[in-house]
């Protein structure tokens, strides 16, 4: 769980304990984010506050806001992993591209060399040979 999401979980229950209410704005003011932050990053936590006034989290709860975090963690990595092989993909592309080039540039200088020996022997006199 993050600092953020733990630090806001942290003053709801307090809240909570105190059975007092609490609004999304005065809770972003405490965390020191913005109120459109929570509702971006965080969209479960309205929620909580509007649903579960004076009641204490759940477990469960508990561990769907555990279980969301971790996913929200492995699909940022995911999108890290994706980005990496996507790079390396295009300087693969890239490199072949260069490649292929020089290589049909090394063809296209073989065959004129061949055409050229071709030429030369072409022009050459042919001995004659004697009959025995």
């Amino acid at each position: 769980m993050n600092n953020t999401r733990a630090a806001l979980l942290a003053v709801i229950e307090k809240h909570r304990k105190a059975e007092a209410s609490i609004t999304v704005s005065a809770l972003a003011k405490s965390v020191g984010i913005s109120r459109s932050s929570i509702y971006k990053y965080y969209p479960d936590i309205p929620d909580l506050i509007a649903n579960n006034k004076g009641k204490s989290q759940s477990s469960a709860q508990t561990e769907n806001i555990k279980k969301i975090d971790l996913m929200r963690s492995q699909l940022i990595k995911n999108k890290e992993l994706l980005s990496y092989l996507t790079n390396i993909c295009t300087n693969q592309l890239i490199e072949i591209s260069i490649l292929k080039d020089a290589l049909e540039d090394l063809e296209s200088n073989t065959n004129a060399k061949i055409s050229y020996l071709e030429s030369k022997v072409s022009k050459l006199e042919k001995p004659q040979l004697r009959a025995i």
